[in-house]
Parts: C-alpha cells; sequence; structure tokens
C-alpha cells in the first residue's frame, strides 16, 4: 500500500477527517518514511524522537508506527483544544504551550501572532480559508462530537499497535 493510502487507511481508523491527515503527512514530509528535519524530527508525521517514545512508537521510520503516533497526537490536541483542528495543528506544529501563550496573550486574534511557518503550515493544511474562529474549511463534515469519542479508541489502538 502506498504512503497516502495508509495514512487515509490509519486516519478513517483513528477518526481524523482524511483531508487533513493526507494534507498534513504531504505538508510534513511529503509521504517519506526516511525523512529526517534538522530539528531531528523523523518520519512521515516528523515525529520529534521525546513525543514518539511517549506515544508508543518504537520505530520513528516505520510507517504504521510513525502515523498512527502522529494522527494519535493530532487527537490529543484536538481534544486539548477543545475540537479546534486550527489551533491542533499549530500545536502540533509550534508546541501546545505556545499556542496556549498566544490564546491567552492575543484572544480570538491568536493566529495571527502565530510564527509565519506555523501559520504557513496549517493554511496548507486546512485550506485558504482558515477562519479566524478556528474552524476551516477542511473538506469533511465531521465535527468535535465526531471525533473526540475517538481520542479514547486512539490511546488504546497505540497501546495495542506497539
Amino acid at each position: 500500500m502506498d504512503t497516502p493510502s495508509l495514512v487515509a487507511q490509519i486516519a478513517a481508523q483513528l477518526g481524523v477527517p482524511t483531508s487533513i491527515a493526507v494534507a498534513q503527512a504531504q505538508a510534513e514530509s511529503d509521504f517519506d518514511p526516511n525523512a529526517v528535519s534538522s530539528e531531528g524530527a523523523v518520519g512521515v508525521m516528523q515525529l520529534m524522537p521525546g513525543t514518539a517514545a511517549g506515544l508508543g512508537v518504537t520505530d520513528l521510520t516505520d510507517p504504521t508506527q510513525n502515523i498512527t503516533g502522529g494522527l494519535t497526537y493530532d487527537l490529543q490536541m484536538y481534544s486539548m483544544f477543545g475540537g479546534d483542528w486550527q489551533a491542533a495543528l499549530a500545536a502540533y506544529n509550534w508546541g501546545p504551550g505556545n499556542v496556549r501563550k498566544a490564546q491567552a496573550t492575543y484572544g480570538s486574534d491568536w493566529f495571527s501572532h502565530a510564527p509565519s511557518v506555523t501559520q504557513n503550515y496549517v493554511t496548507k493544511i486546512l485550506g485558504a480559508e482558515v477562519a479566524t474562529d478556528g474552524s476551516a474549511g477542511d473538506g469533511s463534515d465531521s465535527s468535535a462530537s465526531d471525533v473526540l469519542p475517538f481520542v479514547a479508541i486512539a490511546a488504546v489502538a497505540v497501546i495495542f499497535l506497539f
């Protein structure tokens, strides 16, 4: 199975909108399981070793483990930020502490104060129509109530997969 199809399959299993998952994997590594960033992030979803270890990923270059770990982290961020994909993806890229700090400092205008690399990353994944309220035209019909139950399932899946 090619990597984009694997991303879509795992996204569907975990409850992550496929359009987001596939666009994110493309943005992170162009689907390259052997990609390594200058910061040390590895694999399709460009996981940092510490984050990966916390997600149960033992082989960062194994596409199934890396994608499952990355999408599980997406769901954790999605839950942490109240069902807001804009904030969840910004946290994946910039760190959840930085997003929380920006939200506390700038309120609903926080995204315009994020680094341009983070703004570009999120916009590339969600599409050009990232609303200022954090909603996105991602082409999916998944809402927070559709996805949040999968956070617990994803955590269990990580335990059993690894």
